[in-house]
């Protein structure tokens, strides 16, 4: 993705300044839903390592809902992982498919910087990147995960997210009287871009 060098909120992505460097980096969250109707909402990137139970298999966040000082990112790509909790490479739940497809197809997303929305879309828009995996005997239509998380494949965006500059990832039930799932779910967004930081 081209980066317009005469944009002032942009410029350092393209030239860092002195003391900074620059670099391909992955920020990921990853929340537990449990069989049951649907919650409304769910926020993700509220989490940091090492504070209520969070590890770095959920999140790499050092900061909640932000960059940090002095640390800047600019969002380039969006994907949306969706799996069982139970899944294995050799157990697979029947009732996955229809699970995620309600995920899929009944929710949308919402990205809120300093509390303005940026982007609204449904979920299905967004790609794990890698297509469908978990397949289990000969039945292709029982599978594990949503697919494998993968930039080659992903939606893209392009929005700077600033030091302390607070950010909201808000998955949304879409539907008039929600929907229930019969397992439990992990729904982990990934966001790929470029990150300015200090070089020590």
């Amino acid at each position: 993705m081209l980066i317009p060098a005469n944009n002032p909120m942009l410029a350092d992505f393209v030239s860092p300044p002195l003391g900074f460097e620059l670099l391909r980096y992955t920020f990921y969250s990853r929340k537990c839903i449990s069989a049951g109707a649907w919650p409304s909402e769910t926020v993700f990137f509220s989490d940091q390592v090492g504070v209520g139970g969070a590890t770095t298999r959920d999140t790499n966040m050092t900061k909640p809902a932000a960059m940090g000082n002095p640390r800047r990112f600019l969002m380039q790509w969006i994907n949306c992982a969706i799996y069982s909790v139970s899944a294995t490479s050799t157990s697979v739940p029947t009732s996955i498919l229809d699970d995620v497809s309600q995920v899929l197809y009944q929710t949308h997303l919402r990205i809120e910087l300093l509390d303005k929305e940026y982007l609204t879309c449904p979920t299905f828009h967004i790609p794990a990147g890698g297509g469908l995996s978990g397949a289990t005997g000969v039945v292709a239509t029982e599978f594990g995960t949503s697919g494998s998380p993968d930039k080659k494949n992903a939606y893209p965006v392009e929005l700077p997210l600033e030091r302390e500059a607070s950010f909201a990832f808000r998955l949304r039930n879409a539907v008039t009287g929600g929907f229930t799932t019969s397992v439990d779910l992990y729904v982990e967004y990934l966001l790929t871009g470029l990150l300015l930081r200090p070089n020590q």
